[in-house]
């Protein structure tokens, strides 16, 4: 091969079950040259790849403009054509990949990645920003269609999707940090006490609660566009909860174990925690100017009845059975049945969901 025709990189050379492959830091300029998306009108049977989802590939981009210390997973990319690895003297493993021109790439696994990549090579000012960065990608050399079909399928398919509740415990935005500090606030929130991996608990889960549940309650207590998020008004609400349900603080001093509550009553739920985030929705607009002002609404509640025996919630918060019911009308009938109770004991506060 010509040296004028050919694309050198330094690699390092590795054998998996039969494959070589040669893992090399590839600038994005190169990357958004040659490793093109794959043509809408090719059918399945044609490639190895899916097809392009251009808000994902958005996403990724974002997520690299915003973040300086950002990390990409390598790509996985197929070369067909000519190609030769020249070992280093005195080290088979490492040396330098040499490509020609004309060689022909598929991306197995990455290819948001490398539309990311490509859209800010593509931006003239983003390019100016980026330049110099560089991705790790894994070359397979020469293997046919078949092959990278079925490499695409392993690669896809056994990566295990992220939960929701470790997508929202990760978040890095304003809002997610402003929560996850709030929740933090509270004894019972720890990590003794919620989940925050996966996205339900069983019965016999050691956990009471669920972290997705206690983010998206809080999120729904945001005021209006352009009006900041009151983080004391929602740190009250919960430390006011936390001192007034009794199961809570059975379940924190010890003398009730989780899966106890869950069994007995309402209180351990994800309806009951969506109805709270509705009621501190509608209280935080009676709270504006005194975010304290919270624990005083909220303390009827303490004489609550949260048994699954009350007789209130049967057919609407419990079935027949003691199963909870967790439909929207099931959460709204909770959150209008809490406020009622509130207001029967301040008739001034004109609460209303």
């Amino acid at each position: 091969m010509s040296s004028n025709n050919l694309y050198q990189i330094s690699a390092i050379k590795r054998n998996k079950q039969g494959l070589e492959i040669y893992s090399a830091s590839v600038p994005f300029s190169f990357v958004a040259q040659r490793f093109t998306p794959v043509e809408g009108d090719v059918p399945p049977e044609k490639r190895s790849q899916r097809l392009l989802d251009p808000k994902h590939a958005a996403d990724i981009r974002k997520y690299i403009e915003n973040n300086e210390d950002y990390y990409l997973p390598p790509l996985v990319v197929s070369i067909k054509g000519d190609v030769k690895f020249t070992p280093f003297k005195d080290d088979a493993s490492n040396g330098l990949l040499k490509i020609h021109l004309r060689s022909k790439y598929s991306v197995l696994d990455g290819q948001h990645r490398s539309q990311a990549i490509r859209e800010i090579i593509e931006n003239e000012e983003l390019a100016a920003k980026f330049e110099d960065e560089a991705i790790t990608v894994d070359f397979l050399l020469n293997i046919d269609l078949p092959k990278a079909q079925t490499l695409f399928k392993v690669l896809n398919n056994t990566a295990k999707p992220v939960s929701k509740n470790l997508t929202l415990f990760y978040g890095a935005d304003p809002l997610s940090q402003a929560i996850h500090d709030i929740i933090n606030d509270v004894p019972l929130f720890s990590d003794q006490f919620v989940e925050k991996e996966k996205t339900n608990i069983t019965k016999k889960s050691p956990k009471l609660l669920v972290y997705r549940w206690l983010y998206n309650a809080s999120k729904r207590m945001m005021p209006g566009i352009n009006e900041e998020f009151d983080t004391q008004y929602c740190k009250t609400f919960w430390h006011t909860l936390f001192d007034i349900i009794p199961q809570w603080q059975a379940v924190y001093n010890g003398s009730m174990t989780p899966t106890d509550v869950r069994k007995g009553f309402i209180c351990s739920h994800g309806v009951f925690i969506d109805a709270l985030g509705d009621v501190g929705k509608v209280l935080a607009g009676n709270c504006k100017d005194e975010p304290l002002k919270v624990r005083d609404l909220l303390m009827p509640l303490k004489e609550m009845d949260w048994s699954k025996a009350n007789p209130d919630w049967k057919n609407q918060v419990v079935d027949e059975k003691g199963k909870m019911l967790s439909r929207s009308g099931n959460r709204d009938y909770l959150t209008n049945y809490l406020l009622r109770v509130m207001n029967s004991a301040d008739k001034g506060a004109a609460l209303a969901a």
